[in-house]
């Protein structure tokens, strides 16, 4: 038979449409189980988005995942060149004890001189088994304290890290008593090189270039759940009894980041003082233009299995390479789901196309349990036509757009390689 899906349930708080595919539940005890679902994101397609190991718009969540947007500083890091974060900061434990000159000291170092420091906690996002979550991390007298913002909730998070104050592992305690520990993490270097001219040149240089953002440091932006623990302890298992355990492979990931241009300009004809302090104003002044390249190389975490002790296992098989990377990156082939007793319960086979701007696309989802199969054929929106991945298509919000108007751009371009169809045949 063949079918195509006639209704899509709607999200009433952000209006876009819940697509995904349901792909097996694996019970885990009475209150929990493990959902393999791969996910759809509705909201178009910028140009500069790299796919994950599902293809375009698509993501199959694998247990759970704490992430950090980095706000200024990483909040760890200490070098001279890369900045002092907030961990590090005296100034912000007493922030309100500072006299007003040292609070002024202290604004002027989190945006000039050779070493800034940082200004912003870092915001951290968790994720797993339904429930989701947003913290910053403080420092105290006792240590790092994790702050949950932005919601009510009784979820406990206890923060781990070295003497660097390095971050190193998670633990969150539901309402329920369930402990979910996040203990393995990736690992990125962002090598920056930042050109500048200034808007009083001396001589014929166009500016200075700074390299290595991290200050030769790994910063982790993502750490991983590995177990998942009861509340009922028993001698052996004095911190709680293991439901289930999370393994993962390291893959390396190499892209560059979108080059950024800033210009400022000198509005009128100011007056910059007299000959003793008029070079001084000048060398103030922001710079003229200013240009910014990043790459990017990362050691990423990729789930090879979920195993329940003396229950059901998932096994997840993919193979390195990925078009859209200048280096590295996986495609997920495929998703094994196990019976306690090692034979094969369902495979799930994954099918892509790569496009001739090497943008990767999944086609075709295949279920197989025994001799029957399940087989979902994907279609999209002019795939072919999704730029590569530079500015030259892409109009003021990010959005493909054909022609080379900056400002004017056709509706219908921000539709370029979204899925429209779903077919489903037996």
């Amino acid at each position: 038979s063949l079918m195509r899906f006639e209704e899509v349930p709607v999200d009433y708080y952000t209006g876009q449409p819940n697509i995904s595919i349901p792909l097996g539940n694996v019970s885990i005890n009475k209150d929990l189980s493990y959902p393999i679902t791969l996910q759809y994101n509705t909201q178009s397609l910028r140009v500069e988005e790299r796919s994950g190991w599902t293809g375009t718009g698509f993501s199959l969540p694998t247990g759970g995942v704490i992430s950090r947007t980095i706000q200024g500083i990483p909040d760890e890091l200490n070098t001279q060149y890369g900045g002092i974060g907030m961990f590090h900061l005296t100034e912000m434990m007493n922030y309100n004890g500072l006299s007003i000159n040292e609070k002024a000291q202290f604004l002027w170092e989190t945006n000039n001189g050779e070493t800034k420091k940082d200004a912003m906690y870092d915001l951290f996002q968790y994720s797993f088994f339904g429930k989701s979550g947003r913290f910053i991390i403080e420092k105290s007298t006792s240590g790092l304290q994790a702050k949950i913002i932005g919601q009510e909730t009784n979820d406990k998070i206890k923060v781990y890290h070295n003497t660097s104050f390095e971050l190193t592992k998670f633990e969150i305690t539901d309402t329920r008593g369930y402990i979910f520990v996040f203990d393995v993490y990736n690992q990125n270097t962002i090598q920056t090189v930042t050109v500048s001219s200034n808007q009083f040149p001396t001589d014929q240089s166009i500016g200075t270039v700074y390299s290595d953002l991290s200050g030769g440091q790994d910063v982790p932006n993502a750490w991983y759940l590995t177990s998942v623990k009861s509340p009922v302890t028993n001698l052996a298992n004095p911190n709680g009894i293991v439901l289930c355990t999370f393994n993962y492979s390291n893959v390396i990931e190499n892209y560059n980041i979108p080059t950024t241009y800033a210009t400022n300009t000198i509005i009128g004809n100011p007056y910059f003082g007299n000959s003793d302090t008029e070079n001084i104003n000048k060398g103030m002044t922001l710079p003229k233009t200013v240009e910014v390249t990043q790459q990017i190389t990362s050691t990423q975490k990729y789930i090879t299995s979920m195993d329940i002790p003396n229950g059901p296992s998932v096994e997840y098989s993919f193979s390195n390479g990925h078009p859209e990377y200048l280096l590295g990156g996986a495609k997920l082939n495929s998703i094994i789901v196990r019976e306690p007793n090692g034979d094969v319960n369902k495979q799930i086979n994954l099918t892509y196309q790569t496009t001739t701007h090497h943008r990767l696309f999944l086609t075709q989802v295949k279920e197989i349990y025994g001799t029957d199969q399940l087989v979902y054929d994907l279609e999209y929106n002019n795939k072919n036509s999704l730029a590569a991945f530079d500015k030259s298509h892409m109009d003021r919000w990010g959005y493909y757009r054909e022609s080379f108007d900056f400002f004017l751009s056709d509706p219908e371009d921000a539709t370029t390689g979204v899925l429209t169809l779903s077919l489903i045949h037996i």
